[in-house]
């Protein structure tokens, strides 16, 4: 289950998710509507901490949110941006930051044991850099890839700002041209997980189920595996 960003918090589930933006609450509200059973899913809560320089109070603020449902296991989401490691150590800082003493992860999807188990994903994950709209581009067949990547080669010629963009900025980008091939091309990133523009059968997606498992396993309701 998800809350909307930057609302009250309850905590209702032993296995918290927290992620940056409503972008990535969407996501992985739905990723986990589709790939987990009712059993599995009624165990996990999803949050939007919002921005990563708020991560460290939106900690604290959950730490002091348990009421008779104890928190057994966190994983913590970011993009990595610019730079994988970068965004990893943030993460450590933040855990480093607050008084709570929970156990501090030393690898990206390696939970820390403790009380609770504290695990972390970078997406898109294999050191690159990026965002979740990276892993999303991945997703997409070659001849569509070609044709997002096309309108770029020409908005280039024409505006500076294409040409300045970061990898993050122009996964972004392109993530919004796919949407604007779609049927309904106004709605939002957030929306078009709603409206199953994205396959998540696919296997670029298998970074975040391998997440989804660790973080299920450290909380003591381990995913069914096949």
């Amino acid at each position: 289950m998800a809350d909307e960003p930057n609302g009250s918090i309850e905590v209702v589930a032993p296995t918290q998710i927290l992620v940056e933006g409503k972008d990535d609450l969407s996501f992985f509200d739905e990723f986990i509507k589709h790939a987990l059973d009712e059993e599995i899913r009624n165990n996990i809560q999803i949050h939007s901490y919002g921005g990563n320089t708020e991560l460290e109070e939106y900690l604290l603020s959950l730490e002091m949110a348990q009421g008779p449902i104890a928190i057994q296991s966190v994983g913590i989401v970011r993009d990595a941006d610019e730079n994988e490691a970068s965004a990893f150590q943030s993460l450590r800082d933040a855990l480093e930051s607050t008084d709570l003493n929970w156990p501090i992860p030393d690898e990206v999807n390696v939970p820390a044991q403790g009380t609770p188990s504290v695990t972390t994903i970078i997406l898109p994950g294999g050191g690159r850099p990026g965002a979740l709209e990276t892993l999303l581009c991945d997703t997409l067949t070659d001849e569509l890839t070609f044709c997002v990547d096309e309108y770029f080669k020409c908005a280039e010629r024409w505006t500076e700002s294409a040409r300045l963009q970061n990898i993050a900025q122009r996964d972004k980008g392109r993530a919004r041209v796919y949407i604007a091939a779609q049927k309904r091309p106004h709605l939002s990133l957030g929306f078009s997980f709603k409206d199953k523009y994205w396959d998540f059968e696919h296997p670029a997606f298998g970074i975040v189920r391998r997440f989804l498992e660790v973080v299920s396993d450290a909380s003591g309701f381990p995913l069914a595996r096949e």
